[in-house]
Formats: structure tokens, C-alpha cells, sequence
């Protein structure tokens, strides 16, 4: 008897399958098939769930739960962007509604379709996916969250960073995070740099003639024409000018020309001698020797140096060398000028005797000349003449 029942539940489930298809879950009631399958839908279960993952879909209208792996919208109809990230299994996820890739995009591709390029001058040519800006800095010479800008000019090298900031440095001229200063005209060179140690502008080579200070920004002293960048020391001063700050003037040196010493370097003005032309010529002297005051042009109507002014002069110097050369000068011009006044009286004394024996000859020749011979005239002669020939030769001695 038992065994009659199992055979009759047999054939009924037979009779009850083949009338709802194979895909109709087991109902009570007789149609429609209440329950389908998962992944069939229809009022008999006959037709298939399209493109859905393993959830299924509505057992009426056949709208997937969930869309399969790649696909999305109502109908799971559509396929995912070509260049959404995939994920660990290789498979590509996207939003059902709007298609947005869930896993990122592919490197070089951004937006939320990741339809969308990333920028050339990105390094790597990659971008973060969710606004494109460069995910490892630009390539040379680029700048901007997506690198599409380009350096600021007065970069050195045209390096600069994403954010616009010169990476080394600018060119000559320029300084500033973005090289956007320019270099002041005092600077030498032209040149200066941002030091971020103390956080003020340097001039790199130093200041221009007349400058001083890390900037170049204050001027060396009054005639002062170059000066220590940092004491304000000067080295070169302006013309006519001498001094440690050129304080001095050269008013007596000949083009007004003298060192930081205060020599004069071209020669003195009319009137004036010695190094520093300090020190005033002879009164009867326009124009003298700079080193040892010797007269070179005498004022008009002198015609010779005035020997005590030179004398005074050299025994006034500062120098003991001067003094030593006017004590000189005391002994030798005494006796210079007695020794040519003993030769003057010697060659004067050697004239006049020339010229009485020269007169004395004429004299002798003229009488032997006029004279008759001695035979001829001593008979003739009478005792007065005798005597006045006698006479004739005494006055003649």
C-alpha cells in the first residue's frame, strides 16, 4: 500500500512540471507558475534574465538586480567605459545608472566616465582620475595642477614647480619665488638672488661703483666713487678728491688728479710744489720742480733764482733728506761763486798782459821798419836823441 503512494507522488510532480515549464519553481497553485528560477522570469518561467549577475532579475518585467560585470544601465544593456581601472579578478565595474567607473581609470585617463586624456606634460603622462591634475609633478618647462601653463620666463633652466615656483633659481636679473622681481641697476652685474636664510635680496657680485650694503640700496660717502659693499669703506674716489672717505680735496695738483693718498699724480698747479702740492714756490717762482722746488718759470724781470728763498724752502721741508741738501747747498754755493770770482780775475789779468805784449811787438816792428841803419844815422844822431831813446824804452818796459 505504502509502496502505491510513492508511485502516485511521482507521477504527480511528472504531470505538474511539464505543465509550467522546467524553470517554475513548485506551486500549489495551478497557473500561473508563482515562483521562476533564478535567472528566468515570465509568466511560465520560459525566458531568460539578460546581461544580470547572479542576483536575477524581477520575476515580471525581467529588470536585472544587479547588472553583470562590465555592463549598466535599467536594462544592463550597455557596456562600461573602455578605460575604467579593472578590479583584482580583471573585471570592470561601473555605476548601473550613470556608467561611472567604481575602480578608477586606467593609467593616462581621467573624468568619471574616464573618457578624458591626461595632459602631455604630465610626468609619466598620469593624472589623478577625479580632476585630471598631474599626479607626479610636470615635465620641464610646464606648470598647473594639469601642467598646461607654461614656466614663468626669468626661470633659470625653465625649471619650475607645479605650483609655478622656479626650482633653481632665476636668470641674471631677476629674483623672487616665481622670478617675478627684477634685479636692481646697482647691483653689479646685474646680478642678485632671494636669500632664504635671512630672508633680504643680495647682490652676487657685489655693488656698482658709488653702492654699498647686501642690496646695493645705499650710497658710499660724498666724493666717494667706489666703497666696501659691507663697511662702507672707499677704495676709489672721485676726481679731485682724496681721503679713507674722500673727505679731502686735491685743489692745488695739476688737473685736480691725485691718489686715496692724496698725492698728486699728474704734477702740482702753478705755484706749488712737493708731493701733495701742499707747499708754495719761491715768491719770485710761478712755475717750480715738484720734488725739490727748483725754480722753472720766473716771474717777469727775474732772471735768476733767489738763493736764500731755496735755501729757506729746502730747510723748512719736512723730509731730513731736504735738510740735508740745503746744509749742502749753504757750503757749496759760497764757494762756488769765490772760485768763479778767482777765475775771473785770472783770465781778466792774463787779457791785459796779452794785450800789452801784443802792442809792444807792433811797436819794436814799426821802429825797425822807420829806422835807418845804425852806419847810416849814428852820425847823425846827437846827444838829446840818445837820451830820448833811452826814455822810449824805459816807458815801454
Amino acid at each position: 500500500m505504502s509502496w502505491c503512494c510513492a508511485v502516485l507522488v511521482v507521477l504527480a510532480a511528472v504531470v505538474e512540471t511539464s505543465q509550467y515549464g522546467s524553470h517554475c519553481l513548485r506551486s500549489s497553485e495551478p497557473k500561473p507558475c508563482m515562483y521562476c528560477v533564478r535567472g528566468w522570469f515570465g509568466e511560465d518561467c520560459s525566458r531568460n534574465c539578460p546581461s544580470c549577475d547572479n542576483s536575477g532579475c524581477d520575476r515580471n518585467t525581467g529588470i536585472c538586480v544587479n547588472c553583470a560585470d562590465g555592463l549598466y544601465s535599467e536594462s544592463c544593456s550597455l557596456k562600461c567605459p573602455d578605460h575604467c581601472k579593472t578590479r583584482n579578478d580583471s573585471q570592470v565595474r561601473c555605476e548601473r545608472i550613470t556608467g561611472h567607473c567604481m575602480e578608477d581609470c586606467k593609467s593616462g585617463w581621467w573624468g568619471d566616465k574616464c573618457n578624458k586624456r591626461c595632459s602631455d606634460n604630465c610626468l609619466r603622462s598620469d593624472c589623478f582620475f577625479y580632476d585630471g591634475s598631474c599626479a607626479w609633478g610636470c615635465k620641464d618647462g610646464w606648470t598647473g595642477s594639469m601642467c598646461t601653463d607654461n614656466c614663468p620666463e626669468e626661470c633659470a633652466l625653465n625649471k619650475c614647480s607645479q605650483r609655478g615656483k622656479c626650482t633653481i633659481g632665476c636668470k641674471k636679473g631677476f629674483y623672487g619665488e616665481t622670478c617675478e622681481n627684477k634685479c636692481s641697476d646697482t647691483c653689479r652685474n646685474n646680478n642678485c638672488y632671494f636669500d632664504n636664510i635671512i630672508h633680504y635680496t643680495v647682490c652676487r657680485d657685489g655693488c656698482s661703483d658709488g653702492w654699498k650694503a647686501a642690496y646695493c640700496n645705499e650710497s658710499c660717502s660724498t666724493g666717494c666713487r667706489k666703497c666696501n659693499q659691507h663697511n662702507g669703506e672707499c677704495s676709489k674716489c672721485m676726481v679731485g678728491r682724496w681721503g679713507v672717505q674722500c673727505e679731502k680735496r686735491c685743489s692745488t695738483c695739476s688737473n685736480s688728479l691725485c691718489d686715496v693718498t692724496g698725492e698728486c699724480t699728474e704734477g702740482c698747479q702753478s705755484g706749488y710744489h712737493g708731493h701733495m702740492c701742499d707747499r708754495v714756490c719761491q715768491p719770485d717762482c710761478l712755475e717750480c720742480r715738484k720734488n725739490d722746488s727748483e725754480c722753472l718759470v720766473y716771474k717777469p724781470g727775474k732772471t735768476d733764482e733767489s738763493i736764500d728763498t731755496i735755501l729757506e724752502d729746502l730747510g723748512d721741508g719736512e723730509n731730513p733728506n731736504d735738510r740735508g741738501d740745503a746744509h749742502v747747498l749753504r757750503i757749496a754755493i759760497p764757494v762756488s761763486v769765490a772760485v768763479a770770482f778767482v777765475v775771473f780775475i785770472i783770465v781778466l789779468i792774463a787779457i791785459c798782459r796779452w794785450r800789452k805784449l801784443h802792442k809792444r811787438g807792433h811797436v819794436e816792428e814799426q821802429r825797425v821798419t822807420e829806422t835807418p841803419s845804425d852806419s847810416e844815422t849814428e852820425s847823425f844822431v846827437t846827444p838829446e836823441t840818445q837820451v830820448k831813446r833811452k826814455a822810449t824804452s824805459l816807458e815801454m818796459l
